[in-house]
């Protein structure tokens, strides 16, 4: 069992335990002295799962975890009594990456767990399946079988035919590391690898040979994809982004809204949950070139010519997924066929390629989700081509997808505009300073001539550095004086 802590006791973080065991690091110390030591403020040295404290802001949990708990191909698990000795000089390797690197190498953050992880999950089944306990036993032959079965799977496995060299260079970090840490290792008695693991060849060049797909081969959207992207985005930001915010506000001022008397809990959130869509319902959206930009969210508002129209040609569509396409004839291959999409694991209707098929605007492909009639004409064809229940969407869930779009749409605008990382645009403030209207990260600075204004937003820079540190980065220009709002 874990240690009862003080409840005034504050847990320490990662980076607190490793300066405050510099002078004696976990992995230099007994087994005993491990049962109870902390890892981070969620860990312990004997948990199935380490934790570290990420100080990155809007980092996943998975960015600094690693997972102990292994079924292993020797039908064992990484904790079973078995594989007491091989668990253990495992910590201490990853631990000692991070108190005491070695060859010089730089500290690491513990946003690198997660892909230590990557590459120890494998790795540490290989090892077992060629029943290799112990470093010592790592030598050159090891390291050669161990690359040449990664290459085999490139070419054998088809679950494994597109390895990247991203996926490449994890699997084969861990020999690095452990050869990088060999000084460290030794200290706490454990014999290490003979020689280094890829001789003169470095980790990045044998995983180019290894990957499917090569480093570089990804290039920047084409101007024709990322103009009208970009254009996309930033009408978002203008009458859809005010309508989303405002129905996203009513829809939460309605659930808690008039609270039920006399009923249980479970009552009252049906009841909430009731308004709240009902509100939703009841929206009504902006124009703009003179018509709403997205249709209403309950189904029986919309005009029925438009309803009528979209079921003749749904219907139309549905035929023709089950003969020739219109005009042909002949071949069977020359069949429409029903497009589908694998959502959580199943394939289903994909609703939203039947809307383009269809050539409905933005906006309309909802009512096949939404209107019930048009619903059951696709679950009708569905069923006929033996695929599960056409995706149900509730209104609060068009809510929601709205509401994610706008968030996307801003994310694309900033990053398109300024260059920050994802990471950097989680380190913004939230919230809008009463003073200036501006978000609270924002300022405006007159220029160095003085005759414009210069728009200059804060945010924590985390990438490539070892703590985070405070960056400013340009938003946008005006004229001194002048009430233009730039993009």
């Amino acid at each position: 069992m874990r240690p009862v802590a003080n409840q005034t006791d504050i847990p320490p973080t990662t980076e607190a335990i490793l300066a405050a065991t510099a002078e004696r690091p976990l992995h230099l110390r007994n087994r005993a002295d491990l049962i109870f030591a902390a890892v981070s403020s969620e860990s312990i040295w004997t948990d199935r799962t380490w934790l570290f404290d990420n100080p990155t802001p809007g980092a996943k949990k998975s960015t600094s975890t690693i997972v102990w708990d292994l079924n292993l191909p020797d039908g064992r698990n990484l904790f079973d009594p078995h594989h007491t000795d091989l668990l253990d000089w495992m910590r201490r390797l990853v631990w000692s990456a991070y108190a005491a690197p070695g060859d010089g190498a730089g500290v690491l953050k513990p946003g690198s767990l997660g892909n230590i992880n990557s590459g120890m999950r494998y790795w540490t089944a290989w090892l077992v399946d060629r029943h290799i306990a112990c470093p010592a036993e790592i030598h050159e032959t090891v390291v050669t079988d161990y690359i040449a079965d990664l290459k085999g799977s490139t070419e054998d496995d088809a679950d494994t035919r597109a390895l990247t060299e991203a996926v490449a260079y994890s699997r084969l970090m861990p020999f690095a590391l452990l050869w990088r840490q060999r000084f460290a290792l030794a200290r706490a008695g454990i014999d290490p690898m003979p020689a280094p693991p890829f001789g003169r060849a470095g980790v990045f060049k044998i995983a180019k040979e290894i990957a499917a797909v090569v480093k570089g081969s990804y290039r920047p959207l084409p101007d024709e994809v990322s103009v009208p992207v970009l254009n996309a985005a930033m009408a978002m930001l203008s009458t859809p982004a005010q309508d989303v915010i405002a129905l996203a506000e009513t829809c939460a001022a309605a659930y808690a809204s008039r609270p039920a008397e006399n009923v249980g809990p479970d009552r009252q959130r049906t009841l909430a949950a009731r308004r709240q869509s009902a509100a939703a319902r009841n929206w009504q959206f902006g124009d703009v070139d003179g018509k709403p930009w997205h249709g209403p969210l309950n189904p029986q508002s919309w005009d029925r010519a438009v309803i009528s129209t979209i079921e003749t040609n749904l219907g139309l569509y549905l035929t023709s997924c089950q003969t020739d396409w219109p005009g042909r004839t002949g071949s069977p291959d020359l069949r429409r066929t029903l497009p589908t999409v694998t959502q959580w694991g199943r394939e289903v209707v994909d609703l939203q390629q039947i809307g383009v098929d269809l050539g409905l605007r933005s906006g309309k492909e909802q009512l096949l989700k939404l209107h019930p009639k048009l619903r059951s004409l696709i679950s009708a064809a569905a069923k006929e081509h033996g695929l599960p229940a056409v995706p149900k969407i509730r209104v609060m869930h068009r809510v929601r997808q709205l509401v994610q779009d706008i968030r996307s749409a801003a994310q694309i605008v900033i990053q398109a505009t300024t260059g920050m990382r994802i990471s950097e645009i989680c380190g913004m403030k939230a919230g809008i300073d009463p003073q200036t209207g501006l978000p609270k990260s924002v300022t405006v600075r007159d220029s160095l001539s003085g005759l414009a204004e210069v728009f200059v937003i804060f945010t924590g820079l985390s990438k490539t550095e070892e703590t985070q540190r405070n960056v400013e980065w340009t938003l946008g220009y005006r004229p001194k004086g002048s009430p233009y709002l730039p993009p």
